[in-house]
């Protein structure tokens, strides 16, 4: 931040009066145009001021290390920076800073100005620090070219939630949407790579809704089982510790939102089908085999969990959310707004509550991540950046092959046209092997809908 000290020091009683002087400055010395300005306070309006927010912002922690910090702050009232530098993710002077962001509008428009690329640091450096020694000589800065900034830095589409409104709604998230604990108690013991199989059949057994679904799971096309498995036991031994694990995730998934309308839960299921099914094909393009694959499917069908909660337990909220998409807003700013976080930030949170293995929680939270956040990622996995793309790819229309394409006349083929090169470059892709993949993918999705749909009981 260049000259940050002196943003503080030298404001007065007003800080928007501090930034009205600093952008005539910045515009009378032509280091910035008009609509550069107009578009970073825009952009700063848009921008979600609380503190995790900011801490990202800067760089300083990833969207999954705030989803940590939400969760250990539900008991407690320790603030969250408190629990930042507890746990070794932020530092004091890095809270400190973040803190100066949220109450100091001049240091926030300098921030935005470098993250946006809008101006080279050591440019905005020197112009800055003439800015301060003119402000310090006449105890103002004479305005050039005065812009309405209030008027531009108008929060738009922020969270109406405050810190403890959050807390609340987590909170009431986290009662509602717990796991039996013959779930928790499986998860552990899978974690020993000792386990007897016997003795979590005996768990799973204790349990008889968990036994059903788990049978139903495995001898269903999901699978592909080339015998069916008729008690527990067995089917613990034929898929192995690992397709168990998976498998009682997402039975218990099933259980716990089985009170989603028919077709909202086809819709979903479909989509997430495809999305497990283009993570396990991005994998293999990248020549990833064996558990990795595995996990994809599994990370790939749960990406959009958050949705999930937000229809099941939240359906004002979410009644509230539709009505904002209706009217242009994105859905994940109309979900911040309504909700103080988006369904990818619900599904994360979730995951972390339920003590879920940490590459799903980190698929979950950037699966509508730009490519901008995951190449910022220190810890970013191919699992993670695999289905970040497959939900994208999920999303593609369906259009009619061309006959000029030697394809069946009424056939059909995935339109990749909007999938730009960035996108594309990231991910290590290439359109025309996305659409040469795509019949396949989709007719592996469309198979495992039908059998995967019976698990759901009838609304």
């Amino acid at each position: 931040m260049p000259e940050a000290e002196s943003t503080t020091s030298t404001a007065s009683g007003n800080p928007m009066e501090l930034l009205r002087e600093m952008v005539s400055f910045l515009l009378a010395k032509r280091v910035l145009s008009a609509d550069d300005v107009r578009r970073v306070l825009k952009l700063q309006g848009r921008i979600d001021r609380r503190f995790g927010s900011l801490a990202v912002l800067k760089g300083y922690v990833s969207p999954h290390d705030i989803i940590y910090i939400l969760y250990k702050q539900l008991d407690s009232d320790v603030k969250a920076g408190d629990v930042a530098v507890r746990h070794k993710l932020m530092t004091p002077a890095q809270v400190k800073e973040v803190l100066l962001l949220q109450t100091n509008p001049a240091r926030l428009f300098l921030e935005i100005l470098i993250r946006t690329r809008t101006i080279l640091a050591s440019n905005l450096q020197l112009a800055m620090r003439e800015f301060y020694k003119q402000k310090a000589a006449a105890g103002k800065v004479p305005a050039g070219h005065l812009m309405d900034v209030q008027d531009l830095i108008k929060p738009t589409r922020q969270s109406r939630l405050d810190a403890d409104s959050l807390k609340f709604q987590l909170k009431r998230l986290r009662e509602l949407a717990a796991l039996p604990g013959v779930v928790h108690r499986v998860l552990g013991l899978l974690q020993n790579p000792h386990v007897e199989m016997q003795e979590v059949a005996q768990v799973i057994e204790g349990d008889p809704g968990l036994s059903i679904r788990l049978l139903r799971l495995a001898n269903s096309a999901f699978f592909g089982l080339s015998s069916k498995v008729g008690t527990v036991h067995k089917a613990l031994i034929t898929l192995g510790v690992k397709n168990v694990q998976k498998t009682i995730i997402t039975a218990s998934v099933l259980e716990k939102f089985n009170a989603i309308g028919q077709q909202e839960a086809g819709d979903f299921w479909r989509h997430a089908l495809l999305t497990s099914r283009w993570t396990h094909r991005l994998l293999e393009l990248r020549n990833f085999r064996g558990e990795l694959l595995d996990d994809g499917v599994m990370a790939g069908l749960l990406h959009d969990t958050g949705k999930l909660a937000i229809w099941q337990y939240f359906p004002e909220a979410n009644a509230e959310i539709k009505g904002l998409v209706k009217s242009g807003a994105p859905t994940e700013e109309a979900e911040r707004e309504v909700l103080g976080m988006p369904h990818a930030e619900i599904g994360a949170f979730l995951f972390q509550l339920w003590n879920f293995p940490a590459g799903l929680l980190q698929a979950a939270c950037y699966h509508h991540a730009s490519t901008a956040v995951l190449g910022g990622l220190k810890d970013m996995t191919p699992l993670t950046a695999c289905v970040n793309a497959a939900c994208r790819i999920a999303h593609l229309p369906v259009i009619a092959r061309p006959e000029a394409d030697g394809g069946d006349e009424g056939g059909e083929m995935l339109d990749a046209s909007s999938l730009d090169q960035e996108f594309l470059a990231f991910h290590g892709v290439n359109a025309d092997a996305l659409v040469m993949a795509a019949p396949q993918v989709m007719s592996e999705a469309e198979e495992m809908l039908s059998s995967f749909l019976s698990q759901a009981p009838a609304t």
